[in-house]
């Protein structure tokens, strides 16, 4: 066992502590009128360590007890880390006794080329109490490479390079309470990303550095005096007749014109010191780098030394961000290593937009009209990279002749235009492949010109990208509900409303599907359920009768007849005018004057007697749907989730009256795709109300019974 940690003062004033100084005088040969503590301070370290290992058990005890207390072997730097969602520190304590227990086998395996090829936990949490809070220490065991000579003479590969591994110690200290970091004390870098892997398989403790911009690099070393500084170049290029980086040191640096004059550069940064008298850390001197967050001390500290700069680090950081007033920096300082959506990482361009968006919501959260302005760039970055990002794009115009405003349709198949970016903000039908439209046809039959997309473009946030942010609030110990939609180059906020609902309602709890839907599907008509599927898969939302588009003057026409039978049968009568059917409602696929959803009606909610407004959007069914049911990649959700976030947002802005906004498409939709719908728009003030496809086999064969008693 190595005790090498130990500086050799600890084992002078061991040696007194052990009132065993009349020994030492024999054993080394010391005349009484020496200086006891210096002449021992002369000794090696080995000779001190076999004289105490000779005085006996007690004393053994007590050596074995200080290298203990002294866990690097080496001079260790300690990585201020950010804690992605704060964990439950019980649990990782208790997990950390069953990983003790299985020592190796509860490890990872890392990569063969990788600087460390193995991560464990030799022993289970250790919970010390500092500064009146609760700290959790755990030691971890990692495998490094080391490269060497061969230096066998008989050897094959003499003087090549060989490749042993070293079994090497690191610390975590995690804080109790309402903390955002902890500290990784480790004594090799290239060992960081590793850990940080094991933490997150093992623990589910997923870290990450910070991005100390300047302002809180400043903030952090602030009343320390400092003795070094690096600076560098922040817009170097190597033809520039300058230099890159420079170090300043002086042991009254602070009191120098250059380190002044270099500080208040416009040109240069400072990146990294080394400062004396800390306000709060106790220690000869300590080092600060902005990147990865780093921080070391030359001084050998003992473990709780350690774990006291560690919680002091932690106290301090988050004390002086707290006084921040820089919410850009805030953001980068937690989020410029990483953003996560949907647990993927976002990287370049779309990792650019999240951190630009983010203090734009806060902002509009703030402002009196709830409103922020994009800068120039960010809408056309949010485009390009909206699936990253979990937004939903849709073009929207207003209709100069009757006034409507709404989503843009594809001039050709009458689906919803979304917007990309092609060097610049185009429009592009997902269905038919109809790229950049000149003109629009609004379905009234006025020609709408289109003069830019940008000021046509909105961007809706789905429940992931809304979930990232709010998380991001409650780490800067903001208040975030609501939502907020992208218009053109303007963000709008939209505070929610109450919810006074169930999260997910469904059509038999209202008082006019009731009687229909607690019927057997075939007490609700004459055709059997396998006729009804095979209806129900041939017909769509907006029927093409004769390979013709939906127009307004057919479906006029359509509704002042009886429903025909044969049409049913074939699939070509729409999905919008048969849902109407057993409630005795028209409905049709044009729904001029009320695009806020493609069914537009009152009901009565049975649970409280209560009359509402219901906003219904329908799709067409998948000809092979999943057998788990449709995800968030397919079209017709995408579709489905765009148009219900831009009915949602319209009406709690306050144009239409709804208060409940649903989803019937006659295929099964993936549980997950229900959950993300419905959680948006609870957070929003909205139930959600899906019609599931055993009721749409109910509403198929009742619709088809109607027909055939009203057939002439």
């Amino acid at each position: 066992m190595s005790i090498s940690s130990i500086p050799k003062a600890r084992i002078v004033e061991l040696i007194s502590r052990l009132k065993a100084e009349k020994q030492a005088e024999d054993y080394f040969h010391i005349t009484s009128s020496a200086s006891l503590d210096e002449r021992l301070m002369m000794m090696r370290k080995t000779d001190l360590l076999a004289f105490v290992s000779g005085l006996g058990p007690d004393a053994e005890d007590e050596l074995s007890a200080l290298e203990d207390s002294f866990p690097f072997t080496r001079p260790p730097t300690f990585y201020l880390s950010i804690i992605d969602e704060k964990p439950d520190f019980d649990q990782i304590n208790m997990i950390s006794k069953g990983l003790e227990s299985s020592q190796r086998d509860a490890g990872m395996d890392f990569d063969e080329r990788s600087p460390v090829r193995f991560v464990y936990m030799p022993k289970k949490g250790k919970v010390s109490k500092i500064l009146d809070t609760h700290i959790l220490e755990l030691m971890l065991h990692y495998e490094r490479k080391v490269e060497i000579n061969e230096c066998d003479p008989d050897a094959d590969n003499y003087g090549g390079a060989v490749h042993i591994y070293s079994l090497e110690t690191a610390y975590m200290w995690l804080p109790e309470g309402n903390f955002h970091h902890a500290v990784l004390g480790c004594c090799d870098f290239t060992a960081i990303k590793p850990i940080y892997k094991y933490l997150k398989a093992r623990l589910e403790l997923d870290l990450s550095p910070p991005w100390l911009s300047s302002e809180v690099f400043g903030k952090i070393t602030s009343g320390a005096e400092p003795r070094s500084a690096t600076f560098s170049h922040m817009h170097y290029e190597k033809e520039m007749n300058d230099i890159q980086h420079i170090t300043l040191t002086d042991p009254k640096l602070k009191e120098k014109g250059l380190f002044n004059t270099t500080i208040e550069s416009p040109n240069r940064e400072q990146t990294s010191g080394f400062y004396f008298n800390h306000p709060g850390l106790q220690f000869a001197g300590l080092g600060v780098a902005r990147r990865e967050g780093k921080v070391w001390t030359p001084k050998r500290l003992d473990r709780k030394m350690i774990a006291g700069l560690a919680l002091t680090l932690i106290v301090q950081t988050e004390a002086e961000l707290a006084k921040s007033t820089n919410l850009q920096d805030l953001i980068k300082y937690y989020h410029f290593h990483r953003v996560k959506i949907n647990q993927k990482l976002l990287i370049g361009q779309a990792k650019e937009a999240w951190l630009e968006l983010v203090p734009l919501v806060f902002e509009a959260v703030e402002a009196k009209k709830h409103e922020s302005v994009l800068p120039a760039g960010l809408l056309e970055k949010m485009v390009a990279h909206q699936n990253e990002l979990g937004l939903f794009s849709a073009l929207e115009y207003t209709c100069p002749a009757c006034g409507i405003t709404w989503l843009a349709a594809c001039p050709h198949c009458k689906k919803p235009l979304r917007a990309r970016y092609k060097d610049e903000i185009v429009g592009r039908c997902d269905s038919c492949g109809f790229l950049d439209p000149d003109e629009l046809v609004c379905e009234c039959g006025e020609a709408i010109h289109i003069t830019h997309l940008a000021a046509m473009t909105r961007l809706l946030p789905s429940d992931e990208i809304i979930s990232s942010i709010a998380r991001t609030a409650v780490r800067l110990n903001r208040i975030f509900t609501g939502y907020w939609i992208i218009q053109g180059r303007g963000l709008k906020y939209l505070p929610p409303r109450r919810l006074n609902m169930p999260p997910v309602l469904h059509l038999q709890d209202f008082q006019s599907w009731a009687p229909i839907l607690k019927l057997n599907p075939a007490a609700c008509g004459p055709l059997p359920t396998a006729r009804v599927e095979k209806i129900l898969s041939s017909t769509k939302e907006k029927c093409r009768r004769n390979g013709q588009p939906t127009s307004k003057s057919r479906c006029t026409n359509c509704l002042s007849k009886p429903l025909d039978p044969d049409l049913i049968r074939s699939g070509k009568t729409c999905l919008l005018r048969l849902f109407g059917v057993p409630i005795g409602k028209e409905f049709d696929g044009i729904h001029h004057g009320n695009e806020i959803a493609d069914l537009l009606y009152k009901d009565v909610w049975i649970d409280k007697g209560q009359e509402v407004t219901i906003g219904m959007h329908v799709k067409s069914s998948r000809s092979d749907p999943p057998p788990e049911g449709m995800g968030r990649s397919t079209r017709q959700i995408k579709e489905l989730y765009t148009q219900i976030l831009y009915s949602a947002s319209r009406a709690l802005a306050g144009e239409y009256p709804i208060q409940v906004i649903g989803a019937a498409i006659p295929s099964a939709i993936h549980p997950q795709v229900i959950a993300a719908w419905s959680s948006t728009l609870n957070s929003m003030g909205f139930p959600m109300l899906i019609v599931e496809q055993e009721d749409w086999l109910k509403i198929i064969n009742r619709a088809y019974e109607q027909s055939e008693f009203d057939k002439p």
